[in-house]
């Protein structure tokens, strides 16, 4: 904070910037540095604003004070209260008053300036008050105010277009979820019951899928999670007695002698297995067709429990 003041006119008067940690808790007082330079002198206030600077009682003067005009947040606003001191002797009063000469104050008489530093100099001549002036604020005339106004229409057009390709678009997503909830029914001509159980129904299954992929359908039997998904399609489009006869490229390990499976990527299946997950879904092509994998390498172990759960259930 700085604060503007009056010195008593037994250390000599006149006016000056002091920051307002220099004040005596009482303010009748304030402490003046050892400077001269008006340069320095702004520095020291600046720096004692930020801590920088602390108040020597040995080095520093005490000045009595007459006056305290005002307090204020920045030194820039400090100096232009104390133009207006100088020329006024009240800082808020609106009402025309009588003219103070401008003195600069003892303490702040350069060096250079006086040789004397006990000794400050004073105007002649009163300062004129200062010229008011009016703020002029022009009004936009008539072509200005229509360019206005088309320019607020061209902007509400441009949102208008906006929502109204958003409505298209809107639109054409229900028209299409439309369609896709009325082919989401299971076709009634489909040449056998599923889960698919042998090779004749898949081969059977395979020439229906070339013309309706029933993606709609095994669509709606998914999951909220990818494996979750491509395991319910699976096990709604083949038992895993089926399943166990087939892996995803139909390769066979050289160190087995099992019976060579056959290739479930080259089945049509496979494909409406893969748009089925995708439908409304992030799902890439690779993750699905690993989930696929696992869950027909799996399949051969799904069928021995499943005969052993038959055989504990005929048991007890």
């Amino acid at each position: 904070m700085f604060t503007v003041i009056e010195f008593h006119k037994d250390d000599g008067g006149g006016l000056a910037v002091v920051n307002s940690q220099w004040l005596t808790p009482r303010k009748k007082e304030v402490f003046w540095p050892p400077i001269t330079n008006n340069t320095k002198f702004n520095k020291c206030l600046i720096q004692t604003e930020f801590s920088h600077t602390t108040i020597d009682t040995e080095t520093w003067k005490l000045y009595s004070v007459h006056k305290i005009y005002c307090e204020c947040d920045n030194l820039e606003t400090a100096n232009h209260k104390l133009k207006r001191a100088q020329d006024d002797s009240d800082v808020n009063s609106t009402a025309e008053t009588r003219k103070r000469k401008r003195r600069l104050p003892v303490r702040l008489l350069d060096s250079s300036e006086s040789d004397d530093s006990n000794v400050y100099c004073q105007s002649k001549y009163t300062r004129p008050s200062p010229i008011k002036r009016r703020s002029i604020i022009s009004t936009p005339t008539t072509s200005e105010r229509v360019n206005l106004k088309s320019c607020k229409y061209q902007l509400l057009l441009k949102e208008i277009i906006k929502i109204k390709e958003q409505n298209k678009e809107i639109l054409q997503l229900l028209k299409n979820r439309t369609s896709f909830t009325s082919n989401s029914e299971f076709p009634e001509d489909f040449p056998c019951t599923i889960p698919i159980s042998d090779i004749k129904d898949l081969d059977n299954v395979e020439k229906v899928l070339s013309e309706n992929p029933c993606v709609a359908y095994f669509s709606t039997r998914g999951g909220k999670d990818l494996r979750t998904k491509t395991n319910n399609i699976l096990r709604n489009l083949m038992t895993d007695e089926l399943a166990s006869n087939h892996n995803y490229y139909g390769l066979l390990r050289k160190d087995r002698n099992d019976t060579p499976k056959k290739p479930f990527k080259k089945l049509k299946l496979n494909t409406v297995v893969i748009r089925s997950v995708k439908h409304n879904s992030d799902f890439t092509t690779d993750s699905i067709e690993a989930a696929i994998k696992l869950w027909l390498k799996h399949a051969p172990q799904r069928k021995q429990n499943k005969a052993k759960l038959v055989v504990h259930d005929e048991n007890m």
